[in-house]
């Protein structure tokens, strides 16, 4: 049910310009979320097979998980989990030209460049759509306006219909 088909190229996110994103950011400043909250956020991000049990531990973590939710939704992974991705990409892809040359019939269809730019794409495409799924089940003003900002932000567009979903989800809500 968390899984996301990931084979698209993402559109970058890297400046969504509105006021009231400055204001956010600045009371977001004052209420980071604990390194006690991060870990179940970290878990959901980096789940292979997620269970609504981690889904849970984020959403218990409250308002105090927004923020940080709002900017992984916004920025896409912190810098430090791309070049984890990045660096393991290219060790995988190095995996498998060396498996090609004692397989010649298991050519690796893609140049590294590739290969690199669409695992790297998937991987963030999975951070934006788990952070609107944990915010929409947040829930809160503070929550849906990301997730409203989001909808309004140029993205790839299977993050954007999960987006639209968890907007409607929220839709009524008085959380």
């Amino acid at each position: 049910m968390f899984r996301v088909s990931l084979a698209l190229a993402v559109l970058g996110l890297s400046a969504w310009p509105s006021s009231a994103q400055a204001a956010r950011d600045q009371v977001a400043s004052t209420r980071k979320p604990t390194a006690e909250a991060s870990s179940p956020i970290d878990a959901w991000m980096k789940c292979t097979e997620c269970t609504e049990q981690d889904l849970n531990a984020v959403v218990k973590l409250g308002p105090s998980a927004v923020p940080r939710l709002g900017q992984i939704l916004r920025d896409g992974p912190p810098a430090s989990a791309r070049q984890a991705m990045q660096n393991r990409l290219l060790a995988d892809y190095r995996n498998l030209k060396e498996f090609e040359k004692s397989h010649p019939q298991s050519k690796v269809p893609v140049t590294e460049q590739e290969y690199v730019k669409t695992y790297m794409d998937n991987f963030d495409v999975r951070y934006r759509v788990r952070s609107a799924t944990a915010l929409s089940r947040i829930g809160g003003a503070e929550a849906r306006t990301y997730l409203e900002e989001a909808q309004r932000a140029p993205l790839r567009a299977d993050v954007k219909r999960a987006v639209g979903e968890e907007l409607e989800r929220t839709s009524g809500s008085k959380r």
